[in-house]
């Protein structure tokens, strides 16, 4: 049985959630159960009481025909969705592709076809998906660069498992001076053959006459960040964002035309909440503020969620810590989901992009 349903239908049986993840942020009090297995033992036993508001994703054969299906529409990118969001952090963190899995994504898919992993200094969900469709996916740490860039490659680095995994070359491009900088030193680990770059289509030269057969490589590259900070004219998001779609289509062009099955992933270490009008912006004193978003230290304010893996305290939508500059028109180091919703883009080479939803509907949220 499959129906589109309001959300107060779903409070008193669980039900099969398809369609947008997205929109189980929305529904307060949620428990989201991966394969449903669990709710149904739970119904399995006499004495069970589990009624509810039970959203099961990627159910398990076994119950697939158990339980009514509902179809969830995508949900605007709006204010409510911004409190949801914080409000209801561990269902979405539960429903949705995490950051942090996106190492197991790449190393799981990855059978000896040539990888590349490009980041993007700033990138949202929204505002990529908005040009070509991606896959939403939360960031679970701080909204920060050091934060996300450490979280995408993981520990061990995606580059030491695909060593284990029989890949033999590794290659690195930062557009950071890797000496120098403690973020792309740690992003870059187990990859000795990082070469610093100015313009992209430097790497796209580099890698011309290459030997890429079994080969990892790793790319950090601009994007929004640039235009949220010291600016005083508006942000031109679509057009720096279309430039990152140039770029990730210059590179699978490129490995296509050599003939190199290939799979490419392009995602960022944050996102970003662009701010309208500052006198919207509530601004909450609190002590080791780190930056107008986030602050050092646990603080029992409910205008806060902390990350204990960091040590860091971010802000709710709608905060910060202190009056902003003339020159701040994004922010990042928050909970929103202009901060914490980035993007992750598939791409092979063996695929055209009239296929870009490829896999969009087998995408994991599992702990």
């Amino acid at each position: 049985m499959r129906a589109t349903a309001p959300f107060d239908q779903m409070q008193r049986y669980p039900v099969i959630a398809t369609g947008s993840r997205l929109a189980l942020g929305l529904i307060d009090g949620a428990t989201v159960s991966v394969g449903g297995l669990d709710v149904y033992c739970s119904f399995s036993r006499p004495s069970s009481s589990t009624i509810g508001r039970v959203m099961i994703v990627d159910p398990d054969p076994r119950v697939s025909d158990l339980f009514p299906a509902v179809v969830l529409a995508d949900p605007p990118l709006d204010e409510r969705l911004d409190q949801a969001l914080f409000r209801n952090w561990e269902t979405c963190a539960r429903a949705l592709l995490r950051q942090s899995q996106i190492p197991d994504e790449i190393c799981r898919e990855a059978l000896g076809e040539t990888v590349v992993l490009m980041v993007a200094d700033g990138l949202s969900y929204g505002d990529l998906n908005s040009q070509v469709p991606v896959q939403p996916c939360l960031v679970d740490v701080p909204t920060t660069t050091e934060c996300g860039h450490a979280n995408i490659v993981g520990s061990p680095t995606i580059a030491h498992r695909l060593f284990n995994s029989g890949y033999r070359r590794f290659i690195g491009f930062s557009f950071w001076e890797r000496d120098e900088n403690r973020i792309a030193q740690t992003f870059f680990r187990h990859i000795p053959d990082t070469r610093t770059y100015t313009y992209f289509e430097d790497i796209v030269e580099t890698l011309k006459d290459m030997d890429l057969s079994r080969a990892y490589i790793q790319i950090s590259m601009s994007a929004l960040d640039q235009c949220a900070h010291s600016r005083r004219d508006a942000p031109l998001v679509s057009s720096e964002v279309s430039r990152v779609v140039q770029r990730v289509l210059m590179l699978k062009g490129l490995l296509r035309e050599r003939g190199l099955p290939s799979r490419i992933y392009l995602t960022s270490d944050h996102g970003l909440m662009w701010v309208g009008s500052a006198d919207s912006l509530k601004v909450i004193a609190v002590p080791n503020a780190a930056g107008a978003r986030y602050c050092r230290g646990l603080h029992p304010d409910s205008h806060m969620r902390y990350f204990a893996s960091s040590g860091v305290s971010c802000l709710q939508p709608g905060c910060i810590t202190r009056r902003l500059r003339s020159d701040e028109k994004g922010l990042h180091g928050g909970i929103s989901c202009g901060e914490s919703l980035i993007p992750l883009w598939r791409l092979v080479t063996w695929e055209d992009e009239s296929d870009a939803h490829w896999k969009m509907s087998g995408f994991r949220g599992e702990s």
